[in-house]
């Protein structure tokens, strides 16, 4: 196959995993923690990590982000914080298995949970330090928004169990989804 053929392989599936994810984006579940009800939880990181698996960072990046874009254009732009927040979440899961799947003399169980845990990791420091830094203060002051519960508390029973619940649902199931992808991955050089 000639680099430029790669190249369009490549372009079609980021194409392809972007609408996966902006489908799955859209069929969001209600967080089961009740005092931060605001968040959803959605499944549109997996093709994120596929992309992230199969071409790097950069495009599993371009999936988040075309996933964000579509999301926002469809439900307009009003609600650009969530959409932010969104792609922040996406990276905090993305990069953490970027660079476990660098380790390559790893073998790829160990990638996965290794992948996992960090990620999950990631996922819950950075954005429990965005809720409560940035995010919360943000929707208070511009939209007037007043949680029910001080911000830390909402943070600590609300924003961190979920981002718990969310990296290890995550990662399990792109776990499941890999595996057997990896025989047919190798097969064509992807």
């Amino acid at each position: 196959m000639t680099e430029s053929h790669r190249r369009i392989q490549q372009i079609t599936f980021i194409a392809v995993l972007s609408c996966l994810a902006f489908i799955l984006m859209i069929f969001e579940l209600p967080n089961p923690f009740s005092v931060a009800s605001y968040l959803k939880l959605d499944f549109s990181d997996i093709p994120v990590l596929l992309a992230t698996w199969m071409y790097g960072p950069l495009s599993g990046f371009m999936v988040a982000f075309i996933k964000c874009f579509l999301h926002a254009s469809m439900n307009g732009f009003s609600d650009w914080l969530g959409v932010l927040s969104s792609l922040a979440s996406s990276l905090c899961i993305l990069l953490p298995f970027a660079w476990v799947f660098k380790k390559a003399k790893w073998k790829f169980a160990k990638q996965l949970y290794l992948g996992g845990a960090v990620s999950t990791a990631s996922l819950t420091v950075v954005m429990s330090a965005l809720n409560w830094l940035v995010l919360v203060p943000v929707y208070m002051s511009l939209w007037g928004w007043h949680p029910s519960v001080p911000v830390p508390q909402l943070v600590a029973l609300g924003v961190v169990p979920f981002n718990i619940l969310k990296g290890i649902l995550i990662a399990v199931i792109f776990a499941i989804i890999a595996k057997p992808l990896q025989s047919v991955l190798k097969h064509y050089n992807l």
